[in-house]
């Protein structure tokens, strides 16, 4: 590689991580911008008198193992 592609390359990668820098920076200030509104909702429901539960439901329990769902090879 010449000097040129090096530099160009180095340019190329400087560009990427300044965007991810302000990618991360975005889902930062729309992750506690949802914990804000949930926050108002919250107390929405306890100035109502409901109560609020969140669950994550089945999709992040594991499925037990069994012989028919593994094989061996």
């Amino acid at each position: 590689m010449s000097g040129r592609d090096l530099a160009a390359e180095a340019r190329d990668l400087d560009a990427e991580a300044r965007r991810h820098k302000r990618e991360e920076r975005r889902h930062r200030m729309a992750a506690r911008d949802a914990r804000e509104k949930l926050a108002a909702i919250e107390r929405e429901c306890a100035r109502l008198g409901i109560t609020l539960s969140i669950n994550s439901g089945e999709g992040t329990v594991p499925w037990p193992k069994t012989s028919s769902s593994t094989s061996i090879r």
